[in-house]
């Protein structure tokens, strides 16, 4: 469970029973408080798919009161109401478990220990439960604390068991809530975010070392244990952030090294295909995690396997898989381990270079534009670590064609000897079609041979990369 998923203010609606009341064809959301002031705003968000939308606007007409109508029933799901920040600045959070047809009443006082919602019989217990997480999660951040400053490993080993026993009584106690509330939202959120403590936890110590028996023994257990309170078949959770959040999670909990994460990542796409939505969720998820340039994470091996599980399912629809297939050449191109494409660039003075001509031990190819803002941050660090190099090369490759600005730039930034700045004249070279910069800056790093060690790396993987030379 992580933390951000508690927001202080938490409402819960469950509609449990049947609604013997006159149907709508909308729902109404009132929110009462005596500082709204005629024209202030409310805003009602929900998710789709995980996603979070924007719902409805809604201003007071009269002082005292803020009435959202939407346009049809509310769908199960979550849903965040904002409010005029005098009353509360973090959002008001709903949970239905069933469709809403009838008017939700909210009534703030001063503070949000003050806030009352009509039939919220089931928003006390989880009220309980997050007031529990954040007593928990202090506890635990405490635990940490000590552990810096004990002294023998008997006193270590004392305090490692009350982080045992704390994790232990917390996931039992999230246990018998939701067995209390079955077959509700309630029951659902608590389920997805109620992982089993891992014994070889500690405090993620075992990332450390991937190569040891801890990390295969924490990892094993990780691999069996952390969706086993998602019901894949589920879709209470789709309109929820919990599905990718949980995702994106479950990703850290594995070191980006580790030569078992394309059976990882596939082994949880099997297990969510039995529901079309959630594969989709999870697997946008993983993806926005793998392929997003400079991160510890990225991984074209990892990346390929999550769109080909995608070509693999009967529900993705012709048209979807031919973008997909589109994405995968994308991908392939330049990965690491293979020869790069060749290119052939030019300096200020017309002067061409051949990347297969280099003589250099390394090289490193470094795309950027000096109007980029994450360039102008990026370049300076790496033209400091590159000048204290030895057998590298940088060739620092301006994408764009504006030849006058380059170059004044160029001018008035000194760059260190091993240092090339180059462009592709009026694309000559087709650049963009050898290698596909999704970002900037991107940097490759080359061997002797061309062939490509680090693909779109950041700054810590390519000076880590020679801090073990």
């Amino acid at each position: 469970m992580r933390k951000q998923h508690f927001i202080r203010v938490i409402v819960l609606i469950m509609c449990i029973t049947s609604i013997a009341t006159k149907s709508y064809s909308q729902s109404a959301i009132v929110v009462k408080n005596a500082y709204i002031k005629k024209g202030d705003a409310s805003y009602l968000y929900g998710f789709r798919d995980s996603k979070r939308i924007e719902i409805d606007t809604a201003y007071a007409v009269v002082a005292g009161k803020i009435s959202i109508a939407t346009k049809e029933a509310l769908k199960p799901g979550m849903y965040f109401i904002s409010t005029p920040s005098i009353i509360e600045k973090e959002p008001i959070q709903i949970l239905l478990s069933q469709e809403q047809k009838e008017q939700i009443n909210i009534e703030c006082e001063e503070s949000s220990d003050k806030i009352k919602v009509d039939k919220n019989v089931e928003g006390d217990v989880y009220r309980a439960y997050i007031e529990a997480a954040r007593q928990y999660f202090m506890q635990q951040d405490n635990y940490r604390v000590q552990l810096r400053s004990v002294s023998t490993e008997k006193e270590k080993e004392l305090l490692l068991k009350k982080v045992t026993d704390a994790q232990q009584q917390f996931y039992n106690f999230g246990v018998q809530t939701a067995k209390g509330y079955p077959e509700t939202l309630l029951a659902s959120i608590i389920n997805c975010n109620n992982i089993p403590p891992n014994p070889d936890d500690k405090f993620k110590s075992y990332l450390e070392h991937t190569s040891s028996i801890q990390y295969k023994t924490a990892t094993d257990f990780i691999r069996k244990n952390y969706w086993s309170g998602v019901d894949f078949k589920d879709t209470l959770l789709l309109n929820t952030p919990f599905l990718a959040d949980k995702t994106e999670n479950y990703t850290r909990q594995f070191n980006p090294d580790d030569s078992n994460t394309v059976g990882i990542v596939v082994e949880l796409l099997e297990k969510s295909k039995v529901n079309p939505q959630l594969f989709q969720i999870i697997s946008d998820a993983m993806f926005q995690i793998y392929n997003k340039p400079g991160s510890d994470y990225y991984n074209n091996d990892v990346t390929i396997a999550i769109l080909n599980k995608s070509l693999e399912q009967t529900f993705i629809p012709d048209w979807k898989k031919l973008s997909i297939r589109e994405q995968i050449k994308i991908i392939q191109k330049n990965k690491i381990g293979t020869i790069a494409n060749n290119i052939t660039l030019k300096d200020s003075s017309g002067k061409s270079h051949v990347l297969k001509e280099s003589k250099a031990t390394y090289i490193l190819l470094y795309f950027y534009d000096p109007e980029c803002h994450s360039c102008a941050k990026a370049t300076p660090i790496v033209k400091d670590w590159a000048g204290k190099q030895k057998n590298l090369k940088i060739w620092s490759v301006y994408i764009e064609q504006d030849k006058a600005k380059w170059e004044k730039y160029n001018n008035e930034n000194s760059s260190p000897e091993n240092w090339l700045n180059l462009w592709d004249e009026n694309r000559e070279d087709k650049l963009t079609e050898k290698y596909w910069i999704d970002g900037i800056p991107a940097m490759y790093l080359l061997d002797k041979d061309k062939k490509v060690l680090l693909k779109n790396a950041s700054f810590n993987q390519l000076a880590n990369y020679f801090s073990n030379e």
